[in-house]
């Protein structure tokens, strides 16, 4: 099995395999193989595809000293992967006789620097990206950390304080010291520490001002001084303060937008944390926001142009000062008489259809009207009249005889002058 021959090679204190298959293969006896890998020290699980994967897949697992996990839906593998990874990590302890060793400096540790008793053991962990190690074990892996996030801090002991794998630790006579810093260091700073925080506010530029002094009063150099300002939607940042004066320290940032946040203030010395401290910053609207900017000038003008005047009392934007009113004027009457006016042009617009061809025709029509020469008016006369004139009596009497003649075809009677010329 490839699995097993990888981890044999490996120089791992974990061995694990996850197995996902139907089981349904022509390979070797996979119970055997699975029983020489765990007396290896190599763990297997197996995670059965489907609903028609071999029966025998559960005692594989149980033969590999792991777990059986028979699944319907695809989709729940990446879930089993992640919880088989936590449960095999989570069962990783270290028990054996161990003397801690320093690591890295730490308030936690001060006083403490002539020897550490023995562990029994802990339990094996991995280190944050931004956290400190202060104690480790034999193979490197952390047994006391200590991690700061913004103005939080946080502590972690990997072993324990009771009578098992600490048991030395209990009965070690600066046990008391250790534990109070180890407390003392994740509580805030108490105030009257000889911090000194200024934050001021030059254009879009935010200046900050620290000042140190020493239990006597004296100033305090060297510092290595950092602010991290921390507020509202996940803002964070931080900055390295410059010492300018003695024990003075400044530095100067862009300000974010308006709001309050929270600052905190670390200093270090010779690789110790000496200094730290919490202050408020809160950064004002804009310039031109402020009272400073206001002109008393432009608005007396004001109130002089429009007939005003000055309100000495905010009070005295209510009072009634406007002049009575003695009559009044019913307008019902000339409004209802227009509105009886306007409702047949109203109706009309919206009865009357016109293109914009119509309008055009209309225009044409006015002009050759008005360019058009006068002619006299003629007297109107009859029909029979203008017949009589335009026509002799002979075509008169002819017109008549062919509709008599149309008459008596229509109601059927003879016509007496066929076969006449």
């Amino acid at each position: 099995m490839a699995a097993q021959e990888a981890l044999e090679q490996a120089d791992a204190r974990i061995k694990h395999v996850i197995l996902l298959t139907d089981g349904w293969s022509g390979g070797g006896d996979n119970l055997d193989v699975a029983q020489q890998m765990r007396a290896q020290g190599i763990t297997l699980s197996v995670v059965a595809a489907g609903g028609g994967s071999a029966d025998y897949l559960k005692q594989v697992a149980d033969a590999g000293g792991g777990r059986y996990y028979p699944i319907q839906n695809i989709e729940d593998v990446p879930q089993i992967f992640v919880q088989e990874t936590t449960t095999a990590v989570g069962n990783y302890m270290i028990e054996e006789p161990f003397t801690p060793r320093y690591a890295g400096p730490s308030p936690i540790l001060e006083q403490l620097d002539q020897g550490l008793p023995p562990l029994y053991g802990y339990n094996g962990t991995t280190l944050k990206q931004s956290a400190t190690t202060v104690l480790a074990g034999a193979d490197g892996a952390p047994v006391l950390a200590q991690w700061q996030y913004g103005i939080g801090r946080a502590v972690a002991w990997t072993s324990d304080l009771k009578g098992k794998w600490g048991k030395d630790w209990v009965n070690w006579p600066a046990f008391p010291r250790f534990a109070a810093q180890l407390i003392g260091w994740t509580l805030p700073s108490a105030s009257g520490d000889g911090v000194e925080t200024s934050i001021r506010t030059e254009g879009v530029r935010t200046i900050i001002d620290v000042k140190l002094t020493d239990a006597d009063g004296k100033p305090r150099n060297g510092l290595q001084l950092n602010a991290n300002v921390v507020g509202v939607n996940a803002f964070a940042q931080t900055t390295t303060l410059t010492q300018v004066a003695p024990g003075e320290y400044r530095a100067s940032i862009a300000s974010p937008i308006q709001g309050t946040y929270v600052m905190q203030i670390t200093g270090v010395q010779d690789g110790r944390l000496v200094v730290q401290s919490a202050a408020g910053m809160v950064v004002p609207y804009s310039a031109e926001y402020r009272q400073s900017q206001r002109n008393p000038a432009l608005l007396a003008a004001l109130a002089d142009s429009t007939g005003g005047s000055k309100l000495e009392q905010p009070a005295d934007a209510f009072a009634h000062t406007l002049a009575p009113v003695y009559s009044a004027r019913e307008i019902a009457l000339p409004l209802i008489l227009l509105a009886l006016l306007l409702l047949p042009i109203d109706i009309g617009v919206r009865r009357l259809m016109l293109r914009r061809g119509d309008i055009g025709a209309a225009t044409a029509w006015m002009r050759a009207a008005r360019l058009a020469p006068e002619t006299p008016a003629r007297p109107r006369e009859s029909r029979a009249t203008t017949v009589a004139r335009g026509a002799p009596a002979e075509q008169i009497e002819r017109l008549r005889a062919a509709k008599a003649r149309a008459r008596r075809k229509a109601r059927g009677e003879e016509d007496p002058t066929d076969g006449q010329t």
